[in-house]
């Protein structure tokens, strides 16, 4: 916040502050420049936290990064449409498709996909979860009839602004 002495905490800050008391959710944010040395960072990290982690990125390389560097770390891949190529500049119409359609998990291995609940049902996560039972997260629920939407395609959803 603005004039203010309130600071972001490191990431070893909030596990202090969070201490094992609740799961941790945590997306964790791409360049898109091919650079991944910051993945082994957070594994180690996490490495030593004794509460529920896992990860997961929009960028199916840092996702794969994270299975070399911490295979057992729970880690997803995070999927949408990507039809807006203004709000994906770096990505081509290639990768936007390979990653909506997840054929980038062919790579990335993750253990479960968070999809856009605007975009379900989708064939492309319907066949991660029935075909090759990866659990499939939903995000972001804001209303009841996403609720509604997420308990017939979804295993869990990430929901705010209502009550799960």
């Amino acid at each position: 916040m603005r004039n203010s002495s309130d600071c972001i905490l490191s990431l070893e800050g909030l596990l202090g502050l969070v201490d094992g008391r609740v799961p941790l959710l945590i997306e964790v944010k791409s360049t898109w420049s091919g650079n991944h040395a910051y993945e082994q960072n957070i594994a180690d990290a996490l490495g030593a936290y004794k509460g529920q982690v896992a990860v997961m990125s929009f960028d199916p390389e840092c996702v794969a990064a994270f299975r070399r560097a911490a295979p057992s770390l729970p880690r997803g891949l995070i999927s949408e449409r990507f039809e807006d190529k203004h709000y994906w500049p770096d990505l081509s119409a290639w990768q936007r498709f390979a990653m909506r359609h997840l054929l980038t998990a062919a790579f990335a291995r993750p253990h479960f996909i968070a999809y856009d609940i605007r975009a379900l049902p989708g064939l492309a996560p319907g066949i991660a979860r029935d075909v090759f039972r990866l659990p499939l997260l939903t995000w972001t629920v804001r209303s009841e009839a996403d609720r509604a939407n997420a308990k017939l395609f979804a295993d869990a959803m990430i929901f705010e602004g209502i009550d799960p």
